[in-house]
């Protein structure tokens, strides 16, 4: 499981740090991608998707689901991207959501 997670801050906003970490040292977690919006190093989900690609495409080629989880802003931007990488292995982003391969619980 590959894991893009946004927030503001690490200082101030990595509510999830010890279970991430956690889930990393007992594989669960196979790939971390934070992103950092009000940090030196900003970025955005879609940002982490993009430097990715290559692992993104390989997943989906092997039948990966993406869920969404988000701001309807943030999921709008994701679901570009998304429909980038996907494009470059021969599928859609509305493919995908018409399996349920792509899944969005957005606000």
């Amino acid at each position: 499981m590959e894991l893009f997670f946004g927030l503001r801050h690490p200082d101030n906003d990595f509510y999830y740090r010890d279970a991430i970490q956690e889930w990393q040292s007992d594989g669960r977690l196979s790939g971390f991608h934070p992103a950092f919006s009000r940090h030196d190093d900003q970025a955005y989900v879609q940002d982490r998707l993009r430097g990715a690609s290559d692992i993104v495409a390989q997943h989906l080629h092997q039948g990966a689901t993406i869920m969404v989880c988000g701001s309807s802003r943030m999921a709008q931007a994701v679901a570009q991207e998304i429909d980038t990488i996907s494009a470059s292995i021969g599928l859609s982003i509305a493919e995908l959501r018409l399996c349920g391969r792509y899944l969005e619980d957005i606000y």
